[in-house]
């Protein structure tokens, strides 16, 4: 569990690194200036559900289901947030959208390949 917490905290400084790098290179009106909370909240999301999945290992049925519930909730979440945002920021309604999707990609491809490894699933 140490591990892939060092490993999340590693990607999440090099996806707030590179976002911030890209700054410069997008339009400004495509960047949302507040990107560091969507990375720790998809970053501890994405920590949440890891360390229940560990809880549920052993038993396949169990984790099988923990990990499609958490999958779909995780996505109503997401979906909300930006929504909910959207409505209340018209004016950085894109940007956030566009920043939210960065590091869901981000984080999802590092759950994916993590969840791979950690419970020995051939690829």
């Amino acid at each position: 569990m140490v591990r892939f917490l060092i490993k999340l905290v590693l990607l999440l400084a090099l996806s707030l690194g590179l976002y911030a790098f890209g700054m410069g290179y997008l339009p400004e009106r495509l960047v949302y200036p507040g990107f560091v909370w969507i990375g720790l909240l998809v970053a501890s999301v994405t920590a949440i559900l890891h360390i229940g999945l560990l809880r549920r290992a052993n038993d396949s049925k169990a984790f099988i289901r923990y990990y499609m519930g958490s999958t779909a909730l995780k996505l109503l979440v997401y979906l909300f947030t930006v929504v909910v945002f959207a409505a209340a920021n018209r004016t950085m309604a894109i940007p956030f959208a566009l920043g939210f999707l960065f590091f869901y990609v981000v984080f999802t491809v590092f759950e994916v390949a993590e969840s791979y490894e950690a419970f020995g699933i051939k690829k």
